[in-house]
């Protein structure tokens, strides 16, 4: 009996480690996984069978069988991975590596107080309460932190530097344990085995510490750009509404003027010249000639100014269909979706000689919202890890900003295509839907 639930305390350490990876992957390592409920329980009962007939069928040394499990959970994860699987892979040797040190400062309080001894055997394998515990814990924080950045849509993804600095630091501590005992060996000095311990736990914290610090920095930075960014597009839509209340009320002031001036013309049987007089009327002002109705005053407000740039740039702009569905996501959000894109368009279309244009269409599905914005362009295309460049000398980078762009669309598990030909360029949002509340 008890050898079968220490049995069931091993395959369920193991279990946990494969998920604690996939956590680990995905929140500080920056790769998203697709996990579902569906795909953890198939993963874990996949593991078990597996584990079985390591365990019970081939029975290989305790080196064969942490090598098999390894590949195994760098499988799941390449399986897991939505993208960028190859990088997965490589990811998974940090990720243990984190792992290990987070075991190692649990053990480090086991050495400490004597507790190292005390646990359970099962054939060539040892282990104690503390596996267990630490386990569990850092399954339930990697969660509470996955539901945190997700909710506040932080971005907390390591820098190549942070995770070198990291993995060094790891590689370091995995030898804190032996330290110990040997100062307990040597010295005997129960003070300096606690401060030993306590500077390594503190060298933990204080490392978390600085990477949280920065990572919240860099978030409240990357919030600040992206509300500048919402109100200059207010602030230009609020710019150019007063701009035209105005010219509509000189309008109405004049206008009874103006309809006496035509009738006199008419009445005279100058018909030629009342038509003059009216179209020369009709260009002082263009009254909502350009509004766009999106569905979205957000996006309103934002073609509201970039038409305008279109204007004075002589480019055709033309709009179909409406946003919906699409109220849930933060205006910040759209704003760096729908104005980088635009800027986008607009900066290329401007190096065209002859036809200059930039279309929006947008058509909806039960669950989708797609958005596809065409622009004319001159010179090719070229797809690099910053984004896109052009082949033209007089645009160099062309598409910058897809890179903000798709990590705004990630938040909301959004889908961003492009293709080209010679002449036209056209990229492709796909945004889900929920229910208007």
């Amino acid at each position: 009996m008890m050898e079968s639930i220490l049995s069931f305390c091993c395959v369920f350490i193991d279990l946990m480690v494969l998920y604690n990876l996939l956590l680990l992957i995905e929140v500080p390592f920056g790769i998203p996984m697709r996990m579902n409920h569906r795909l953890y329980v198939y993963f874990g009962v996949l593991f078990v069978v597996f584990y079985c007939i390591l365990n019970y069928t081939i029975m290989p040394d305790k080196t064969v069988f942490a090598l098999l499990e390894y590949l195994f959970y760098t499988t799941a994860i390449v399986v897991c991975a939505k993208e960028k699987r190859f990088k997965a892979a490589l990811l998974t040797i940090p990720a243990v590596l984190v792992y290990v040190q987070w075991g190692t400062n649990f053990e480090l309080v086991e050495v400490l107080l004597g507790w190292d001894d005390i646990g359970f055997g099962l054939e060539q394998y040892f282990f104690t309460p503390a596996w267990l515990i630490s386990d569990i814990l850092l399954l339930v924080l990697l969660i509470l932190l996955k539901r945190f950045v997700d909710k506040k849509s932080m971005k907390v993804t390591l820098s190549v530097w942070e995770g070198i600095i990291l993995v060094v630091f790891c590689i370091f501590a995995s030898y804190s344990i032996d330290i110990l005992k040997m100062l307990q060996e040597t010295f005997d000095d129960r003070a300096l085995n606690i401060a030993w311990v306590l500077f390594v736990l503190l060298l933990n914290a204080a490392l978390v510490y600085a990477i949280a610090y920065r990572k919240r920095a860099k978030h409240y930075q990357t919030l600040s750009e992206n509300y500048k960014q919402q109100f200059d597009a207010e602030y230009a839509y609020f710019k150019e509404y007063k701009s035209e209340n105005k010219e509509i009320s000189k309008f109405r002031h004049d206008w009874k003027n103006h309809m006496v001036v035509m009738q006199g013309l008419l009445e005279r049987g100058e018909p030629e010249a009342a038509k003059k007089y009216f179209d020369e009327l009709s260009g002082r002002i263009e009254i909502s000639k350009f509004k766009v109705a999106t569905g979205n005053e957000t996006v309103d407000m934002i073609l509201a100014s970039k038409i305008l740039l279109m204007q004075e740039k002589n480019i055709v702009f033309s709009y179909e269909g409406c946003l919906q569905g699409i109220s849930y996501i933060k205006p910040a959000d759209l704003c760096i979706m729908f104005s980088n894109l635009i800027d986008n368009a607009i900066e290329a279309a401007e190096q065209c000689e002859d036809q200059r244009g930039i279309s929006i269409k947008v058509t909806q599905s039960t669950e989708y919202c797609m958005t596809v914005i065409e622009n004319t362009m001159e010179g090719n295309l070229i797809q690099t890890d910053n984004g896109l460049e052009t082949t033209k000398e007089d645009l160099v980078n062309h598409g910058i900003g897809l890179h903000n762009v798709k990590e705004a669309a990630n938040k909301y598990l959004a889908t961003l295509e492009w293709e080209t030909d010679e002449k036209i360029f056209k990229i492709k949002l796909l945004l889900p839907k929920k229910e208007e509340k």
